[in-house]
């Protein structure tokens, strides 16, 4: 079993029943090589869930939860590793020891001495800056370099393979591949040998500032690594100067000043669930304002909500400007297509970014291009729309609720409802403690795991095509026709003072004033 293998079956799982032609076009294999895949997959499969060709069209009855028990039914020694997890495991390996013995390393896994030597050229190449692996003996290699770069890099290798219980403790990913399942366990078992835990320091955290999923599992990987890495005495010698201001927060590790200065510009580049921004940075603002006077050339948009709109583009550049100052990134599959659907609007964001790219020496990627452009399409939509009293609809996905606010903007544009809440799919638990009336989804990955969970949910696309609208009309989405009720409206209104009332009329009935 392959890497390879475990893809396909993902993607037949999700997708069932899936066109043959899409298959081979996807992973640009010849029709021969994916019929001997689903024989291999095959093998492994209960004769119910077996995956069948029939008329064109790939199909299979399994679940996400029989796709789990899939892979996990693969020992390490039945799996082949591709060159990339290999490289992953080695640097891993070599963060968490002192030194990695290769021979060992590749006796484990099956591996000869010709793909050894194949592998060390690939791991040269891999190699990010300011990080060298260096031979410690005839046998034994050791990573040595620039401490913040190890360490971000390690988090950068093993983000995808961990996630989050609801009592924010580190777990596997349940559908791990082997090699993952291993590097996963063997770092979640040293955190508890060393008994290194950072509920304390996260705590402290949370009280002052509330991440996103990703953000937040991100940094409980990096205070996780930091904690193992200063007891083994590799700690941070010098942070490079940054031209942008950031949180600063103090003693949240008790160590060295230097270890929590870096732990300040961290949990600035990371995403918050707040609207509000803990620090302006005044020369940004400007060049975002600048920014945002040129781009409003070519989108229509109420001059009212500037005072919105600036803001929540300025909080996605400042982050994207110190990710990219530290190689820290966020890959987000549902933002690869807005430079097709919006091409235009993409062209003109690129071109007039690149004042702020050039005066910070920052390479914004594409996904924060990409944000850039839903959020100036949301403030668009929000013009032509009007909200009254509403549904409660939960939006389950493992977008980012900052990138999927353009899809928010777009529900709310066209039914009468209330978005009580953008969660993860490790969060599912949040909807045991609200009551709510409809759950929406992207993926049929996360639609089937719902369901799995007896939770009901609709599963539509990010784009909202008409489609996906006539189907939400027919599941009783309510549109535009109901009005607001007055003596509701004057209740929940009494009391407040002009700034207490001007919040309350943009978050709850902000596309009626404007």
């Amino acid at each position: 079993m392959n890497h390879f293998n475990l893809d396909l079956i993902k993607f037949i799982q999700e997708n069932s029943p899936v066109s043959l032609d899409i298959v081979l076009s996807k992973y640009q294999k010849t029709l021969s090589t994916i019929k001997r895949a689903i024989k291999e997959i095959n093998d492994y499969l209960e004769p119910e869930n077996k995956i069948h060709v029939i008329n064109a069209k790939i199909i299979t009855p399994i679940t996400y939860r029989d796709y789990i028990k899939f892979v996990k039914s693969i020992s390490l020694k039945r799996y082949i590793s591709t060159p990339d997890e290999r490289i992953r495991l080695f640097i891993l390996q070599a963060t968490l020891f002192e030194a990695v013995n290769r021979k060992e390393f590749y006796s484990r896994l099956n591996l000869s001495y010709s793909t050894l030597k194949n592998d060390i050229i690939l791991l040269k190449e891999k190699t990010p800056r300011h990080i060298e692996f260096m031979l410690k003996n005839r046998n034994s290699w050791a990573i040595s370099g620039d401490e913040i770069s190890i360490r971000i890099n390690f988090c950068k290798n093993i983000f995808n393979i961990l996630e989050l219980d609801q009592n924010n403790n580190l777990v596997p990913h349940k559908a791990n591949s082997p090699i993952d399942n291993l590097i996963s366990e063997q770092f979640l078992n040293i955190l508890r040998q060393n008994n290194l835990s950072t509920e304390a320091i996260y705590q402290t955290i949370n009280s002052k500032i509330e991440l996103s999923y990703n953000s937040k599992k991100y940094l409980i990987i990096y205070l996780s690594i930091s904690l193992y890495r200063i007891a083994q005495h590799h700690v941070i010698q010098h942070i490079k100067e940054i031209s942008i201001k950031h949180i600063n927060y103090a003693n949240i590790l008790q160590f060295d000043n230097t270890e929590n200065q870096f732990i300040n510009i961290l949990l600035s580049a990371l995403n918050h669930k707040t609207e509000r921004q803990s620090i302006i940075d005044p020369q940004l603002y400007k060049l975002v304002t600048e920014f945002h006077k040129e781009i409003a050339q070519f989108i229509c948009i109420n001059q009212s909500d500037e005072a919105i709109l600036i803001p929540e583009i300025y909080r996605v550049i400042y982050s994207s400007i110190l990710q990219s100052e530290f190689t820290i990134d966020f890959d987000d599959k549902k933002l690869d297509k807005v430079d097709h659907l919006y091409g235009e609007l993409y062209h003109n964001v690129v071109h007039f970014i690149k004042t702020i790219n050039d005066h910070y020496q920052a390479t914004l990627t594409k996904n924060t291009i990409s944000t850039i452009v839903l959020i100036l399409k949301k403030f668009e939509i929000r013009m032509h729309s009007f909200n009254q009293k509403r549904k409660k609809v939960y939006i389950v996905t493992n977008s980012s609720d900052r990138k999927v606010g353009y899809f928010k903007a777009l529900l709310l544009a066209t039914f009468d409802i209330e978005i009580m809440d953008c969660i993860n799919i490790n969060e599912i638990y949040i909807l045991n403690k609200n009551k709510f009336d409809f759950i929406i989804t992207f993926t049929n990955k996360i639609s089937n795991y719902l369901k799995e969970e007896g939770i009901d949910c609709i599963k539509i696309n990010f784009e909202l095509s008409p489609e996906d609208i006539a189907m939400l009309i027919k599941k009783g989405f309510p549109n535009f026709k109901s009005k607001i009720n007055k003596d509701d409206f004057i209740i929940q209104t009494r009391g407040m003072n002009e700034t207490e009332l001007h919040h309350y009329l943009t978050e709850k009935h902000g596309n009626i004033f404007i």
